[in-house]
């Protein structure tokens, strides 16, 4: 027979430990049950859950607390020691389905965390200001998580703040990557989402957030949730850690990449082109392009360049005032800076991964394409590029 010691906890203690007196006794604490009457513990465990269910605490078996209901356990905390721990499939020959909310909280000691096939759901951690703490937050040891084929739900906040786990796979059966579920857990460079996942961060639109090392995340086709923040704080190419407010404003992340994957040529100058914002519609309309430029002489040979070819750009600034507006509280800044100023606060944007560069940028959200009965490309600004291309080439 398997050595296990099982307890039943309760809140009043017995003068004698008969069974005739297991409901009436008035000063019971507690009743332990040898492993030969392991059968016994388990009958009078579920005799006390349907007969008095707000009279029994909590139960314990090896380094294991843990709750019944309807024939199944949720672990509720640990108490073993750190290092490589297994969560068992079966306590008391019943199945191990749930991992509560704070189950392993903070112990800082856990390497790695094996999670059985019968569990199905790791419940919702608590919600705070600034994130959300579950059932594995703060292991920040956690180097290793093994999920079993059974996990349906990854709960809030679980494994927030895990700052040494490196690669996770979430299993197939997982249809819910919970809000905050990996909350700054900074080594995390490596996601698989399994393919029934179809919700990441659904309440606040947060799942990966500050977790600013990832490089490769795989998601599969039919994730149809993801929240508007899921990713937020992730870092460019440039180590820089970019506040993600607005997920609409995703290609200034895709082109900070670019400007400094270009900067590794040396190039004599670069010029980007961009239909970047709809606040650079508003201010110039659809007759000029908005010109932005961290170097004067080369904002003075685009422009001169674009009245030859008759494709007119305007001027506007990139004043250090305006990257105010960039803050962030929790990333070096942010991805938009409000709807002031919105064509210039993006630029500005793009401004900080090109000081050592001779950059000129180019808003044309407003030049490059017709609407209504003449809908379609105007080819913008590909005359003045031209023209930009055949002076640097020394031709007029």
């Amino acid at each position: 027979m398997e050595k296990e010691r099982l307890i039943l906890s309760f809140d009043f203690v017995p003068a004698r430990l008969s069974l005739s007196h297991l409901f009436c006794c008035s000063k019971m604490r507690a009743l332990e049950i040898l492993p030969a009457l392991k059968g016994l513990a388990r009958w009078v465990t579920e005799c006390c859950v349907m007969a008095a269910p707000l009279l029994i605490g909590t139960l314990h078996a090896q380094d294991f607390e843990y709750t019944i209901a309807n024939g199944s356990i949720t672990i509720t905390n640990y108490t073993g020691p750190g290092g490589n721990v297994a969560i068992p499939a079966t306590i008391a020959g019943m199945p191990v389905t749930a991992i509560g909310a704070q189950a392993f909280l903070g112990r800082t000691t856990l390497t790695a965390i094996t999670i059985p096939d019968s569990v199905t759901n790791i419940e919702d951690g608590f919600l705070s200001r600034g994130g959300g703490l579950g059932a594995f937050g703060f292991c920040s040891a956690l180097t290793n998580v093994s999920m079993g084929n059974g996990v349906i739900s990854i709960g809030i906040g679980t494994f927030a703040l895990c700052n040494n786990l490196t690669q996770v796979s979430i299993p197939d059966s997982v249809t819910t990557v919970g809000d905050f579920a990996f909350h700054n857990c900074a080594s995390l460079t490596d996601v698989k989402i399994g393919k029934s996942v179809t919700q990441l961060g659904p309440g606040t639109g947060y799942a990966f957030d500050g977790s600013t090392n990832l490089a490769r995340v795989r998601i599969p086709g039919n994730v149809t949730n993801i929240g508007s923040y899921a990713f937020s704080y992730s870092p460019s190419l440039a180590g820089i850690t970019i506040e993600v407010l607005n997920t609409d404003a995703e290609g200034r992340l895709i082109l900070c990449d670019a400007l400094t994957y270009a900067e590794r040529f040396n190039p004599a100058a670069i010029v980007d082109i961009a239909t970047l914002t709809g606040a650079c519609v508003i201010a110039l309309g659809h007759v000029a392009s908005g010109l932005f430029a961290n170097d004067d002489k080369l904002a003075e040979e685009v422009r001169a360049a674009a009245d030859d070819a008759w494709d007119r750009v305007w001027p506007l600034p990139l004043w250090e005032d305006y990257q105010e507006g960039l803050r962030s509280n929790f990333a070096d800044f942010a991805n938009i800076g409000g709807r002031p100023g919105g064509a210039i606060t993006a630029a500005c944007f793009l401004a900080r991964f090109t000081r050592k560069m001779r950059w000129a940028h180019l808003d044309v959200a407003g030049t490059a394409w017709k609407s209504g009965r003449e809908k379609g490309s105007t080819a913008r600004p590909v005359p003045l590029l031209v023209r930009f291309a055949m002076r640097h080439a020394g031709r007029k």
